[in-house]
């Protein structure tokens, strides 16, 4: 699927990974290309969005 709408492509985002995304985080993953964004950017951001929550996780270890 391809989303015209950087609001209709977080809001995807946010349904996979099961919550919302602060404004801080979604500047830090949202795709750095140009709209429209597709499946395969969704992908990449769930997967930084995880990346670094595991990189906060083990740093207050």
């Amino acid at each position: 699927m391809e989303y015209a709408t950087w609001y209709e492509f977080k809001k995807e985002c946010e349904r996979r990974l099961g919550h919302s995304l602060l404004n801080s985080i979604w500047l830090k993953v949202k795709p750095a290309n140009h709209l429209p964004w597709d499946d395969i950017d969704a992908e990449t951001v769930i997967s930084t969005v995880a990346h670094l929550r595991r990189a906060t996780q083990f740093a207050e270890m």
